[in-house]
């Protein structure tokens, strides 16, 4: 079964089409530029083009992770992976003779079913309630086979951090495509370490914030260095329980 969205942001809504996709609007980008010297420093990583036709964006490369386009209104990234396909702007700027370009993302996976997500937010209220005060927890979403996987690897947890053990299989980490951790207290916004640790993944990034307390879910995507935020509905099917809690 092929599970294939065609999406422009739009505020917060995921709407159903009538192929059994869903379409979502990026009307207004909410962009963070990319961290300096975040972005990978190999030129051969990347292609460069001038956008001189809207409706012909340059394919990516063999053995290029992603493209450069500058078009009329800026300046955009484009990347893809077998699970989606993103187009997003990362300065604007006017460029006269150039077509504009607009934002889009485009996915080819279901939600994150609800039994997860609850199984998400109770390994992270356990890693809070630990008698040591608290500690973050790291788990990593897969879709392989038309399933999700939900996996906890070797990890080594603090009050304020959390990271692969030594022995965690990385190749595995690599697959997945929804990286989430928590912070196990009401701090509802990605910290500073979060940013260095996302700075070069090309995947979804989700916080589970206070999960033993009041949580919610902040999720945003990572391209590269730089993050688009994006609603959690777009990923998961929502529980009850924390459907008055999303930002």
């Amino acid at each position: 079964m092929s599970h294939v969205s065609s999406i422009e942001v739009h505020e917060t809504l995921r709407t159903p089409t009538a192929d059994g996709g869903s379409v979502v609007t990026l009307k207004a980008e909410r962009v963070n530029p990319p961290m300096p010297g975040c972005l990978p420093q190999p030129p051969v990583l990347a292609g460069y083009h001038i956008v001189t036709d809207a409706g012909q964006i340059p394919a990516i490369a063999d053995g290029h992770l992603y493209n450069y386009l500058l078009a009329g209104n800026g300046l955009f990234l484009h990347a893809q992976r077998r699970e989606l396909t993103v187009l997003m702007r990362i300065a604007s700027a006017q460029v006269r003779g150039l077509p504009a370009l607009r934002s889009r993302l485009r996915v080819r996976f279901p939600l994150v079913p609800v039994h997860l997500v609850r199984e998400m937010v109770r390994v992270a209220a356990d890693a809070a309630r630990d008698r040591s005060g608290g500690l973050e927890v790291l788990l990593y979403l897969t879709f392989q086979d038309g399933r999700w996987q939900l996996t906890r690897p070797p990890q080594e947890q603090t009050l304020s951090s959390v990271q692969l053990a030594p022995d965690a299989d990385r190749a595995a980490v690599l697959e997945a495509l929804i990286d989430v951790h928590s912070h196990p207290f009401p701090l509802r916004a990605f910290s500073g370490t979060d940013h260095e640790s996302d700075r070069g993944a090309f995947r979804f990034a989700v916080l589970i914030a206070d999960p033993a307390g009041t949580p919610s879910l902040h999720a945003r995507l990572c391209v590269y260095g730089a993050f688009l935020e994006v609603p959690p509905s777009l990923l998961f099917e929502i529980p009850e329980e924390l459907g008055g809690t999303l930002p």
